[in-house]
């Protein structure tokens, strides 16, 4: 009677290892899709994060465009102009400087636009200032070139405007780094948008 008991339990013991079995599968497989799934939500987040500060440094692109082309290269003339005409009125009397000050022989829209170029400087200054914070915050994910034209433009004094404005390696070396770290934001931008759309 007990041989005849034990096989009828075999099949419901069988059974209930086929059904651990494939409980175990279950498991596994849960396991492994969630294993998975983290793994895809990591790369979105880090895809996330790379278009944050991809979006910060592209920001500045246009206000760094106007300040540098549309204020500041127009008036680079004037400002060699302003410094020459102070170095030479710094050899005269003094007289004669507080005769021909700037400000009193220049017309009010030379000391306007003077000022405006100024400011424009005081502008890109504050970008530049923008983008060292951000690039602290984002560490490596924000855009190097953009880094190093920040770095660079906190760097330059407003005696130093004439020089890296004009046609020199200065300016030209200045103008290149203002191209590349626009440049640089903009592809970061666009290349984390293409990661975070696949």
């Amino acid at each position: 009677m007990a041989a005849a008991k034990a096989a009828k339990i075999q099949p419901v013991i069988r059974a209930i290892r086929l059904h651990h079995v494939a409980q175990f599968a279950v498991v596994m497989l849960a396991l492994w899709a969630g294993i998975d799934a983290d793994s895809k939500a990591k790369k979105i987040r880090l895809a996330q994060l790379d278009a944050a500060a991809a979006q910060a440094a592209s920001q500045h692109s246009i206000p760094i465009l106007d300040y540098y082309f549309l204020k500041l290269l127009p008036a680079a003339s004037l400002l060699k102009n302003h410094d020459e005409y102070q170095e030479a009125l710094d050899t005269m009397p003094t007289a004669l400087q507080e005769r021909n000050a700037w400000e009193r022989v220049a017309t009010p829209r030379l000391i306007q636009e003077h000022d405006a170029a100024l400011e424009a400087f005081s502008g890109l200054q504050r970008i530049a200032r923008s983008v060292l914070a951000e690039s602290t915050m984002y560490g490596q994910r924000y855009p190097l070139k953009l880094v190093e034209w920040a770095s660079r433009t906190l760097e330059i004094k407003a005696h130093d405007l004439p020089i890296l404005l004009g046609t020199g390696e200065d300016g030209s070396a200045y103008a290149e780094l203002t191209g590349l770290g626009i440049g640089s934001s903009i592809t970061a931008a666009r290349d984390a948008m293409t990661r975070l759309e696949k």
